[in-house]
């Protein structure tokens, strides 16, 4: 299985030439012809993913090594096992500094990121633990 990921990550890279450096982890993707199609993502716990995030075409590509998050970012391997022991956390390259919990005001924080496993989008903290929320109730 690698081998095949490993090919068509270099098929990527000779059909992509000339590609744009839009990130550290991501590399750009010229038009949507046929064959850069074989150029897919690879998701960090699609599982976890919004279904938008999971169909968007986006310009770029994560490089070789790198995966999607839940929230549309390249993130490495290692930054994604990292949250390998939370079901429902994801690896956010710009979580925020306070995280909503239920049940308590949002806090006053400074809008600035904070790279680390986060509450995956539809999820808040709720005594702690991660709970799923739908048009801004708890499910149970």
């Amino acid at each position: 299985m690698f081998a095949k990921e490993l090919l068509t990550a270099f098929i990527c890279i000779l059909l992509c030439h000339n590609p744009p450096i839009n990130s550290l982890k991501e590399m750009w993707m010229p038009g949507k012809t046929t064959e850069v199609q074989t150029c897919l993502d690879h998701f960090c716990r699609p599982h976890l993913t919004p279904h938008a995030i999971l169909q968007k075409h986006y310009d770029c590509v994560c490089r070789l090594g790198a995966y999607r998050n839940p929230w549309g970012q390249c993130i490495t391997l290692d930054e994604c096992k990292s949250c390998g022991t939370f079901r429902t956390k994801s690896f956010n390259l710009c979580a925020s500094e306070c995280p909503m919990q239920c049940d308590q005001p949002i806090p006053n924080c400074s809008s600035r990121c904070v790279a680390r496993c986060d509450c995956a989008p539809g999820y808040v903290l709720d005594r702690g633990k991660q709970k799923r929320m739908r048009q801004g109730r708890l499910l149970a």
